[in-house]
């Protein structure tokens, strides 16, 4: 039986859970010879450098991409809606379907931007 990382220790090279991130400690293996591999998780290899932009300037890409998204989404959705369903809440069942449409879109793309301007690959955080 094979060791599967479980998400809350994918965090960290080390495999630490959040606990073990607040006390700042690890798990130490005293005889490795006596332990079989099903039993612990090696660390994982720290990823090749690359070279990405500072934090600061992925964060200012991310939030700019993050205006920019929300604007054009807040034009379309208004300019889909009438205006009795804008100012009185009077909403079609269409109406309403283009709003919840709208707001799961703003999301997906949300998070779409925050993971890859992360990872330095969007236009303007680009690493190298």
């Amino acid at each position: 039986m094979t060791a599967r990382p479980r998400p809350a220790l994918a965090a960290t090279r080390r495999n630490q859970a959040i606990h073990d991130l607040l006390t700042r400690s690890t798990v130490q293996i005293r005889d490795p010879t006596k332990a079989s591999p099903g039993q612990y998780i090696t660390a994982r290899s720290a990823p090749a450098a690359t070279h990405l932009p500072s934090r600061w300037r992925r964060v200012a890409v991310i939030c700019g991409y993050l205006l920019v998204m929300i604007i054009i989404v807040a034009v379309v959705a208004v300019s889909l809606l009438s205006p009795r369903c804008r100012y009185d809440d009077y909403c079609s069942a269409g109406e309403r379907l283009i709003s919840l449409g709208a707001a799961l879109a703003l999301l997906a793309m949300a998070a779409l931007i925050v993971a890859l301007g992360r990872k330095g690959r969007l236009l303007g955080a680009r690493g190298s």
